[in-house]
């Protein structure tokens, strides 16, 4: 048992280990994209409640998605390049 309990640990030590890593990966993809999202929201003179509503979300999610704290998937992101009408790559992209 206790060989059982070391190895359960070592695995544990490896996921914690993994985690940390991903999660480091994340931040860092997240300070490489450009969102542009609030800036072409703004000009189209939409508050986050009008834009949300159009494109059927929360308005916390567009919140969120200004902020950089939310990527959005291929269909939320598609549904605000209509609403806004922007290219999608204008909206995001890596830099």
């Amino acid at each position: 048992i206790s060989e059982l309990i070391l190895h359960i640990r070592k695995i544990m030590q490896y996921v914690k280990s993994t985690l940390l890593n991903f999660d480091i990966f994340v931040k860092f993809i997240l300070q490489m994209l450009v969102n542009r999202v609030k800036d072409y929201r703004k000009g189209k003179g939409l508050t986050q409640e009008a834009l949300a509503s159009k494109i059927g979300v929360s308005r916390q999610t567009i919140i969120s998605i200004e902020k950089n704290k939310f990527i959005p998937g291929l269909d939320v992101a598609l549904k605000i390049s209509e609403a806004l009408e922007v290219n999608i790559i204008k909206l995001f992209y890596f830099v």
